[in-house]
């Protein structure tokens, strides 16, 4: 006890200092938590209106192709633009979505492929200068 009590009043300055060294680094992790919570919350809401957004033009799109039954022609782009739009609603509630394991395509991107061969003819579903007749 005594040796604390010497360092004590030997060092008095250094402790300060130390002290107030580690009070400017706490305020400095207060402001930096801040910020960060701060873009968090912009970046939350800008997925939110993209989800929004994206539901809006699937629905603008089925009823683009003509909306029906889920076979093969416009019915089938309406169906997969509906599973595209469930499966959006899904993530929302997973905080998720995107890719399954091992970098496979998720149930989104699956929905897009499905929507994409069931409005764009041709193989690939590519059509233009390049795509096979």
């Amino acid at each position: 006890m005594q040796s604390l009590v010497l360092w004590d009043k030997e060092e008095p300055d250094g402790f300060t200092n130390f002290k107030a060294s580690i009070l400017s680094m706490m305020e400095d992790n207060k402001q930096l938590a801040l910020r960060i919570d701060g873009a968090v919350q912009s970046a939350s809401q800008e997925v939110t209106n993209l989800r929004a957004e994206l539901t809006a033009t699937n629905r603008r799109l089925a009823e683009l192709s003509g909306g029906g039954g889920g076979g093969p022609g416009p019915g089938a782009a309406a169906a997969a633009a509906a599973d595209m739009e469930s499966q959006q609603l899904g993530a929302q509630g997973r905080g998720g979505g995107g890719r399954g394991a091992r970098g496979a395509p998720g149930p989104a991107r699956r929905a897009v492929q499905r929507l994409q061969a069931a409005v764009i003819p041709g193989p690939r579903g590519r059509t233009g200068p390049g795509a096979a007749p």
